[in-house]
């Protein structure tokens, strides 16, 4: 699995430190978990806007149900980059937001 730069950037300051004291290390090894981000809910939302697509589009669904769609998968697609170029701000909490705000727009659709 692809390493977050932030991650990345974590463990080269650890070997660079050469840290001996465990206690240390550990503190540094739990720094770099905290940074972490599950993003498993916005890619399940993100595949579902795609099946979507394949399936129905904009004249399927009214205009106001459609824009409010449209907006939220922008957003997811904005985190996802986001997280993507490692960005920072980019938190556990933004990213159930956005996946939550696409999945509701999804069923939302009339």
């Amino acid at each position: 699995a692809k390493m977050g730069k932030k991650y990345q950037d974590s463990v080269k300051e650890l070997e660079k430190t050469k840290l001996y004291d465990p206690s240390e290390a550990l503190a540094a090894v739990d720094a770099a978990i905290a940074k972490l981000v599950n993003v498993e809910a916005l890619n399940d939302a993100l595949a579902a806007a795609d099946l979507l697509a394949v399936t129905y589009g904009e004249a399927d669904y009214t205009a106001e149900t459609w824009a409010a769609y449209a907006a939220a998968l922008e957003a997811a697609k904005a985190v996802e980059r986001d997280l993507i170029n490692d960005e920072a701000g980019v938190n556990q909490a933004k990213v159930n937001e956005a996946a939550k705000a696409l999945e509701d727009a999804i069923k939302a659709l009339v």
